[in-house]
């Protein structure tokens, strides 16, 4: 025998599942991140361009409060 029990082997296996399963979550979160700053800057776009927050808001599924915060807040 190789001394790797079946028991070395399923941790082994599961560690490399839960490896592989972080770098997906790590991988989901950035574009979800990217996906939200095209959004917020397609927001600050229509304000700039006069289009009110209303519609805004319900084009970009968004509510007029978040609509407000990103045109008032400071980026950077």
């Amino acid at each position: 025998m190789d001394g790797i029990t079946a028991s070395d082997r399923h941790e082994r296996q599961l560690l490399e599942r839960v490896s592989a399963a972080a770098a997906e979550l790590e991988r989901t979160e950035a574009e979800a991140n990217a996906a939200r700053e095209r959004r917020d800057q397609a927001v600050r776009a229509a304000v700039r361009a006069g289009v009110p927050g209303g519609l805004i808001a319900q084009g970009a599924g968004v509510s007029q409060g978040l609509v407000s915060r990103l045109t008032n807040a400071p980026r950077g």
